[in-house]
């Protein structure tokens, strides 16, 4: 995951500027996006569960 992102980083406009953004979703969008789900499937609401901690 973490070469797909440098790779990103290297291959847009920043650096080479070989992806360049015409407005539509970007590759780089989805990776995001597709990241932050991956993330949110490893929760394991069993581990959260229980009383909620009160504010100190």
């Amino acid at each position: 995951m973490v070469i797909e992102i440098l790779l990103g980083i290297t291959v847009g406009p920043s650096l080479l500027g070989w992806a360049r953004s015409n407005g539509r979703i970007l590759l780089s969008e989805f990776g995001l996006a597709l990241l932050f789900f991956v993330a949110g499937n490893e929760i394991d609401f069993a581990l959260i569960r229980g009383r909620p901690l009160r504010g100190v």
